[in-house]
């Protein structure tokens, strides 16, 4: 008999933060914050200086967000933040009035990789927002079994 893998909702998780706490947060630690909370490339954006302070802190707050929904629907082991980010997609399948909506997409190394792969996750779901003081996360983790 052949086996099918099918998908399957592994966990969801979600997080809210206050962008001010993560504001004071930096302000008193800094660069030991970024470097321990923080992916590399998630550091470079924050220090562009394109982007003005508010957005800035609103940057920090939400993935701080998506790291802390992410752990939520792993549930254990511990996941160290660095290895978890978000970058921007842009799909072809995802077209509004004939322009490419960019669409959060979650990325994982290292040992949150290992563990991703040991519980077959097979794709995440990312969403983000944000209001006043407030950021907020979902991620959705779906993982194949064979049935």
């Amino acid at each position: 008999m052949a086996t099918t893998k099918i998908k399957q909702i592994y966990g969801i998780g979600i997080d809210i933060v206050s962008i001010s706490r993560i504001k004071r947060i930096h302000e008193k630690y800094g660069d030991r914050f970024l470097s321990k909370a923080y992916h590399e490339k998630e550091i470079e954006i924050f220090k562009n200086n394109k982007i003005d302070n508010v957005n800035k802190y609103n940057y920090l707050a939400s993935r701080w967000a998506v790291k802390e929904a992410m752990q939520k629907a792993v549930s254990t082991p511990r996941l160290l933040f660095p290895e978890i980010f978000v970058t921007k997609n842009s799909n072809m399948d995802d077209v509004d009035n004939g322009n490419h909506k960019k669409r959060p997409l979650l990325k994982v190394e290292g040992k949150a990789a290992e563990v991703c792969k040991e519980l077959n996750i097979c794709s995440s779901h990312v969403s983000i927002s944000h209001e006043e003081d407030r950021a907020i996360a979902n991620v959705i983790l779906e993982q194949h079994i064979e049935m």
